[in-house]
């Protein structure tokens, strides 16, 4: 096999501590050394027995034996005391950590592996996109190369932390080097499943949290804390907020959906409903939607509801869910509640939902109603609402007016792709 030279960063990689003008230096160097590492990836690849004909041709295709190779790989080395010791010490508690580590080679193997993922999404998607995030410093992604623009969602896609977490998870065989197409087909298809990876412990301890059942239950705590201040930067419970928003674990659904079938306090059942709305948007996981639509027939608090709506709102809903539970609200006398049901139908594959919306536009005087259902179509909606939105081409309200344009273009480009 060909001596494989692992990367080397001029940089310390503590993307929250570097300052702007050091996070776009390393994106700079990130776009630079690409070649060269994709380079190095191939020679490797090709110098492994089974490998010899892999070729890096940009193409989806190629993932398949790259991904089969990268699971032969996988190298680990015991965890130092001191690394253990550093772990907790950022941690709100100490919790039990593995014994082991993987290796430099496997964390420079990801890099280069992200790297060339990266390509191949990029030259088969042009209209993918290099970005930066720069909001907040606990944001997870923080000032590193993404692309973005991505069909069905928002989310930024950092090939390198995601190519990070499949070696942990085929360490701890979790899955096979196949998982590496299927994040491909994933991203293109716009379809929101989990990334049932391992997540490494260190990006928890780094972002000051940590993986111990008892995490979740202390954030929605200080989400719903009883305060007075003067400003947001002084607040437990907007930080608490903002902190939720840059979750991005999997794990953490399955004990969300048992907590909300317990508690009792609808403050911090709705505490737990934002962190699950916000997962479903990171994690591509339509266990969030469907967990969201199981709880609105229980919600009677109309603010609790609308707000567990409005999250259902932004998550893509796979046609095998069951819709009818928000079908029952659109006539809702509750303003809230109705504005709120209605948009909930955005991103949803059923044709039930479509039909639902053309038929408030079709019997409604409502302006807010009108606005609402156009609003849902623009995301959701197929040929068969045209002529519906049409009809509000000609209003002489401008807000209704651009709505239905606005509707009737996002449809005309989805049905053109």
């Amino acid at each position: 096999m060909s001596a494989y030279r692992t990367i080397q960063p001029p940089f310390t990689l503590k993307f929250s501590e570097m300052s702007k003008k050091e996070l776009k230096a390393y994106f700079q160097w990130f776009q630079e050394i690409t070649p060269e590492r994709i380079e190095q990836l191939a020679v490797t690849v090709q110098s492994s027995p089974g490998f010899e004909s892999w070729r890096a041709d940009f193409s989806p295709d190629s993932l398949d034996s790259l991904g089969e190779w990268f699971a032969t790989q996988i190298e680990t080395r015991p965890r130092t005391q001191e690394e253990i010791d550093a772990l907790n010490a950022q941690s709100p508690s100490p919790f039990p950590n593995s014994g082991w580590e993987l290796t430099n080679r496997t964390f420079s193997l990801a890099m280069d592996i992200g790297m060339y993922l990266n390509q191949v999404f990029l030259r088969t998607h042009p209209y993918l996109k290099w970005g930066q995030p720069f909001g907040g410093k606990t944001f997870i992604d923080y000032g590193q190369p993404v692309l973005v623009g991505f069909n069905g969602g928002d989310y930024p896609f950092n090939a390198v932390r995601v190519l990070v977490t499949l070696g942990y998870g085929l360490r701890d065989k979790k899955f096979g080097g196949g998982r590496l197409r299927e994040i491909y087909d994933v991203n293109i298809q716009g379809r929101h499943i989990p990334f049932e990876g391992h997540v490494n412990p260190k990006y928890h301890a780094h972002a000051g949290r940590s993986p111990g059942n008892g995490y979740l239950m202390d954030l929605i705590a200080r989400m719903t804390i009883d305060e007075t201040c003067k400003n947001s930067d002084d607040s437990i419970g907007w930080q608490a907020h903002r902190e939720a928003e840059n979750l991005a674990d999997a794990w953490m659904v399955d004990e969300l959906a048992e907590y909300v079938l317990k508690e009792r306090d609808k403050e911090r059942r709705a505490a737990a409903y934002f962190i699950l709305g916000k997962l479903g948007l990171k994690i591509r996981n339509s266990d969030c939607a469907s967990i969201l639509l199981s709880r609105v027939d229980k919600e009677q608090d109309k603010y609790v509801l609308s707000s567990l709506l409005d999250l259902l709102s932004k998550l893509h809903k796979p046609r095998n869910l069951d819709l009818e539970p928000v079908f029952r609200l659109l006539r809702d006398q509750r303003w809230q509640v109705r504005y709120s049901a209605i948009q909930a139908l955005s991103y949803a594959d059923a044709p039930e939902a479509e039909d639902k919306l053309i038929e408030i536009l079709d019997t409604t005087s409502n302006l807010d109603d009108i606005l609402y259902c156009q609003g849902a179509l623009h995301e959701t909606g197929t040929v068969k609402s045209i002529p519906y939105l049409e009809r509000n081409l000609s209003s002489k309200k401008t807000k209704l007016k651009s709505s239905a344009r606005a509707a009737i273009k996002a449809i005309e480009w989805r049905t053109k792709k």
